[in-house]
């Protein structure tokens, strides 16, 4: 098998450890290497098409001692105000690994959060007023599609399908999508086959159709599923050279990608598994941009400073909470910040 995946002997390793505790009794796990790889890894749920320090990064979360009885008490109290249930949502997206539940994280990290929380340390956040909430129950009440489009929404942006528990700004985006504030008209066959043989033909169409989406479509980048009206927006902006401009892969970049996949076939195979959406499904890494590729590049040269971390967790972690004990007065590190 290292042959075939073009892993060495520790990345196999830590592939069949990822393997072995899904099987476990440990039931959160699956659920929690699901979200950290549908966050963080490009929805890849095989750990072997993942660095090894992308399996160690969550290794180091799943060997912790996870959160104490006292300490989801509290978590639980403070979480029934919904400004600070939107302040945890955010936390644990920005700072954790994508997993939500307070039993399933390390007890560290959620009183981390506590912490900042009582310091008043954490960004405020801004719940919907009574006139947004009014606009989103009326267009709700009035549309049976907006409902579902709501739900997408939500398990996209991982958050309840409650509608006070929404930020002001995360309800207007939805208001204000293509979506929801325009027809319901597909885009016909002759439109549709126009914007593919744009694509087809200019490599930057694309990724401009990309940034052309950007966060006003709530994800959504299939072109069958957004309005007519939309689409052929799009088509006019790219006819008329009105759309800016993509920085694509350069030659360099292209030639470096190819040496390495001639020195790893595990990076080729990685590279085969997170390209086909942002190449139009081509995996050519000249339809890439230079973003893109520059980042599986720096994401392939690999460092040695989880694998240090990851050597003696269970010390790591007594020290951790020796050195707490002595800087009571002083506020707590970050936890993996």
């Amino acid at each position: 098998m290292p042959e075939e995946s073009g892993l060495d002997a520790e990345h196999e390793a830590l592939a069949q450890e990822i393997n072995r505790i899904k099987k476990g009794k440990k039931q959160p796990t699956t659920t929690m290497w699901a979200l950290y790889c549908i966050k963080f890894g490009d929805r890849i749920m095989d750990p072997t098409l993942h660095s090894k320090e992308f399996i160690l990064h969550f290794l180091i979360w799943w060997r912790a001692e996870w959160a104490l009885p006292q300490t989801l008490k509290k978590i639980q109290e403070v979480r029934q105000d919904l400004a600070v249930e939107e302040q945890w949502r955010c936390y644990v997206q920005e700072r954790g690994i994508s997993v939500g539940d307070p039993r399933h994280l390390p007890d560290t990290f959620v009183r981390q959060f506590l912490s900042e929380l009582e310091a008043g340390q954490l960004p405020p956040v801004t719940l919907v007023s009574n006139s947004t909430l009014e606009e989103l129950v009326s267009l709700v009440a009035m549309r049976r599609d907006a409902t579902a489009k709501w739900k997408e929404y939500c398990e996209v942006e991982y958050r309840d399908f409650n509608f006070q528990a929404h930020t002001e700004e995360s309800v207007q985006r939805f208001l204000a999508a293509p979506q929801v504030t325009m027809s319901r008209r597909v885009p016909p066959a002759e439109l549709i086959l126009k914007v593919q043989d744009w694509w087809q033909s200019d490599p930057m169409a694309f990724q401009q159709w990309l940034e052309y989406c950007g966060s006003r479509t709530l994800g959504e980048t299939s072109v069958v599923k957004l309005p007519a009206e939309f689409v052929q927006t799009y088509v006019e902006e790219l006819e008329n050279g009105t759309l800016p401009s993509v920085e694509m892969a350069s030659a360099e970049q292209v030639i470096e990608l190819q040496d390495l996949f001639q020195r790893s076939e595990f990076h080729r195979r990685r590279w085969n598994a997170v390209s086909y959406r942002p190449t139009a499904g081509t995996r050519d890494p000249r339809r890439a941009t230079d973003a893109f590729v520059g980042q599986f590049l720096n994401s392939s040269r690999t460092t040695c400073d989880l694998e240090q971390r990851l050597q003696h967790p269970q010390l790591q972690l007594k020290q951790r909470s020796r050195q707490q004990v002595r800087r009571k007065s002083q506020p707590p590190e970050r936890w993996l910040r």
